[in-house]
């Protein structure tokens, strides 16, 4: 194998000496910290999120009534399904990183014995190795933003959803008129519901 002998006995080495690998330190670098940065504005909607929900909830009901109870309802279905879409895709994404892990301690070790490469004129079949490499990691990125598309659109969905669910209660099973007296501060607590809504687990 072309990438093999020499190239895969210093990646040896360097795996016992220093732990992660170079591919691992830059997959780290570049993509898990990021977390880290949208993690820290988030913080404190731990907390926040769900004392919102418990007070928009009770003032819709003083407004709705009993058919707060058929917005609830669709809440918890579609935090249900928000729940999978996300496992699916922390699934997903792991394997992705793991393509991206083997592409990138590919590409290090090829760095390292480039003259070699030269000399055997070994291009187009490393060239070849790394191309399929590549094309399994954007398979799997594929697949993790599609995942992702289906989250967002959850997101987006689930206040509408709710709000839909109870107006239509609310005027279809309790027989009561939707007047602007009920129907704007209702919409107001609903607009307040899309933030802790969209970050329900």
């Amino acid at each position: 194998a072309p990438a093999g002998g020499k190239g895969q006995g210093k990646g040896k080495g360097g795996g016992k000496g220093g732990g992660a690998g170079s591919g691992t330190v830059t997959n780290l670098v570049s993509s898990d910290t990021d977390k880290f940065t949208f993690l820290m504005p988030l913080i404190n909607l731990v907390w926040s999120a769900p004392l919102q929900l418990v007070i928009c909830f009770t003032m819709l009901a003083f407004y709705v009534s009993w058919a707060v109870l058929a917005g609830v309802c669709v809440m918890i279905l579609m935090t249900a399904a928000s729940s999978f879409l996300q496992k699916r895709s922390v699934k997903v994404q792991a394997d992705a990183m793991k393509a991206k892990d083997a592409r990138l301690k590919m590409q290090t070790q090829l760095l390292k014995i480039v003259k070699i490469i030269k000399l055997y004129a070994w291009e187009l079949a490393i060239e070849e190795r790394v191309t399929d490499l590549r094309d399994a990691e954007l398979s799997k990125q594929l697949r993790y933003k599609l995942w992702s598309v289906g989250i967002f659109i959850s997101f987006s969905l689930s206040p509408t959803l709710v709000s839909l669910a109870t107006f239509a209660c609310y005027t279809a099973l309790l027989g009561n008129s939707l007047d602007a007296a009920t129907a704007f501060p209702a919409l107001s607590l609903f607009s307040l519901l899309n933030l802790p809504l969209s970050l329900l687990p």
